[in-house]
């Protein structure tokens, strides 16, 4: 897994595709986990500490 850092506040989604349902907003500055960042070509998909995964668009980390 490679750490990542939200470079702002961003909306992640249930699939990825921007068409697919709007969960929740990532908090800038805060560190998430990446496990295969060349998985998608225009997402990650994260996993937060509760072990929910979801996806955001790949402008919206940063690599740390």
């Amino acid at each position: 897994m490679t750490k990542y850092i939200a470079k702002e506040n961003c909306t992640t989604y249930s699939k990825p595709d921007i068409e697919s349902t709007a969960e929740r907003n990532l908090e800038t500055g805060k560190n998430y986990f990446v496990e295969d960042s060349n998985k998608y070509n225009y997402f990650y998909e994260i996993t937060f500490q509760n072990g929910e995964n979801l996806f955001v668009k790949k402008e919206c980390l940063e690599r740390k």
